[in-house]
């Protein structure tokens, strides 16, 4: 059953080098590791021939990181495009796989919504010039692209929060703190393309739900609304609406202390997106997990409804 989900995994500063930061140590498995343990269909993949998806060629001996072709990925589910990438990279590496993805997402009338999947959501860290941040507002400036709808989702910083209103999510909290300037957080982001109803050019419908955070515990009445309602029956109850498609200017549920965030030091985390599949809408939740290994990590789980029906988003084998 695990085979069968799609999983899509960008590294972050840790997954390079322990300690966060180039020029790393003996130790350290540059990215070598990561590409492997969490292993995409990768812009590698489709060269060498087909003798490996991996292109081994920097040594990790010579404190060398693998080459950027080993992270960069792009994949359609339902009316979204995805495009991952390392942010450890240069833009003027990063630039022509860009110019590639908008051409296809371009090419593709079926997609809607494009969403860029990156870890650090500032320069620093092993990151020069090619921060989410950085990355989407190059993407949605090339002609290709600038007909959808972009958005993007990074971490690096322990805060859940709106960094771009309209546009942009911090998913970088699972428990982990304190963060810089936001306090412990555990909660994930709900991204529902395709909103029933919804003819628009930005049709994309943004929640976030926050499970628990430094004095508040929601998980036992949020576990159980979702066990009998789903996604969309509990949305008015528990979900901060980030971004509601035609309603104007997304919400800004953002605390006072985290205007400052940008200024604060950023740490490594990981996230983990699990996605629902209803009857003509797709809905992608995107939750964090913090450990030592990963550095922004994206899963994709899928539930599927028979006959438009909503469908629990936890279920006892999904649990156990």
């Amino acid at each position: 059953r695990a085979k069968a989900k799609p999983f899509l995994s960008v590294p972050g500063n840790h997954d390079f080098w322990i300690s966060g930061n180039p020029p790393g140590k003996p130790s350290d498995q540059f990215g070598n590791g990561f590409m492997q343990y969490y292993g995409q269909d990768t812009e590698a993949s489709l060269h060498h021939g087909g003798a490996t998806p991996f292109n081994f060629s920097a040594s990790p001996d010579e404190h060398r990181i693998p080459h950027l072709e080993n992270f960069v990925f792009s994949h359609q589910i339902g009316d979204v495009g995805f495009f991952g990438y390392s942010g450890a990279h240069r833009w003027s590496e990063l630039k022509p796989f860009t110019e590639k993805f908008c051409r296809w997402v371009n090419s593709t009338n079926t997609i809607r919504t494009v969403v860029v999947l990156g870890h650090w959501q500032r320069d620093d860290g092993g990151c020069v010039d090619t921060s989410a941040p950085n990355v989407w507002s190059a993407i949605r400036q090339q002609h290709e692209c600038g007909e959808k709808q972009v958005l993007f989702v990074d971490g690096h910083t322990h805060c859940n929060l709106v960094t771009e209103p309209g546009h942009g999510f911090m998913v970088g909290a699972n428990g982990m703190g304190p963060g810089s300037g936001c306090g412990p957080q555990f909660g994930f982001l709900v991204l529902e393309s395709g909103s029933a109803g919804i003819k628009s050019h930005t049709n994309a419908h943004v929640d976030y739900f926050e499970i628990a955070n430094d004095t508040v515990d929601n998980w036992s009445p949020l576990y159980r609304c979702l066990r009998t309602s789903g996604y969309t029956g509990c949305r008015d109850l528990y979900a901060q609406p980030w971004l509601a498609p035609q309603r104007g200017k997304a919400s800004e549920h953002q605390p006072q202390q985290q205007q400052q965030l940008l200024q604060q030091r950023p740490q490594f985390h990981a996230t983990r997106a699990f996605m629902v599949s209803h009857w003509r809408s797709l809905v992608i939740m995107l939750g964090v997990g913090s450990f030592a290994v990963a550095g922004a990590m994206v899963s994709i789980i899928w539930f599927c409804g028979a006959q438009g029906r909503s469908v629990p988003l936890f279920s006892e084998p999904f649990l156990k």
